[in-house]
């Protein structure tokens, strides 16, 4: 995807897809998921380790990056 077009794409996943959708997203940045998703499923060596929801602490680009990391949440 072009520089031009990414933040539409990204805009129209957030605001018009996700509320009738689910989307499986892979990103090129933590930002970008943490900036799109209601919702992160982080996997660790094949399965799933740590849920992120939109409100809840621990929903930040730190957080993220250190589920990526495997590092248990506290």
């Amino acid at each position: 995807v072009d520089l031009a077009t990414k933040p539409e794409i990204l805009h129209a996943i957030r605001t018009e897809l996700a509320a009738t959708s689910a989307i499986i997203m892979l990103a090129e940045s933590e930002d970008e998921l943490v900036t799109v998703c209601d919702e992160i499923l982080v996997f660790f060596r094949g399965r799933v380790t740590q849920r992120l929801r939109r409100g809840e602490p621990g929903f930040d680009v730190g957080s993220l990056y250190r589920a990526i990391q495997g590092v248990e949440s506290a």
